[in-house]
């Protein structure tokens, strides 16, 4: 009896722990998407107010999750920022205007924060806060240290 019970945990552990990984990925995607709706609502609030208005945000980036804001018509620059793409991914963020390409448990991707701007490109991962201010047309932002 103990040995059926030793097998059928090890089967339930071999054939599960795919699935158990699944749903911790499919929480750190969540919790992604939802910083990235947090940083969206941030920029456009900060964008109504009147050029020169600026704010601190502490936007909660998922632990084993990378956020890269990029300036979609300078995706090479400031690769000493950790900023150092694939030609593919420029490509990508140039025909898609994206200025945001983060990275999660089950890839990478872009997204487009409309008035979004960076002057410079960087790279942050959990626990950072950032600095933004309306430019008039559009929302600089930038890594307080």
């Amino acid at each position: 009896m103990v040995i059926f019970t030793i097998v059928v945990i090890g089967l339930v552990l071999v054939f599960g722990m795919g699935q158990i990984i699944n749903i911790f990925c499919l929480a750190n995607e969540a919790q992604t998407i939802k910083a990235i709706k947090d940083l969206e609502n941030e920029v456009d609030n900060l964008y109504i107010l009147a050029e020169g208005a600026s704010k601190q945000f502490d936007l909660g980036i998922p632990s084993d999750a990378e956020f890269c804001f990029v300036n979609p018509s300078n995706p090479e620059a400031n690769i000493l920022k950790g900023w150092d793409p694939d030609p593919v991914i420029v490509s990508l963020i140039t025909e898609n205007g994206y200025n945001l390409w983060y990275t999660h448990c089950t890839g990478q991707n872009g997204y487009k924060i409309p008035y979004l701007s960076p002057k410079d490109n960087f790279c942050v991962k959990s626990g950072v806060i950032f600095y933004m201010e309306n430019k008039g047309i559009y929302v600089d932002i930038t890594e307080l240290i």
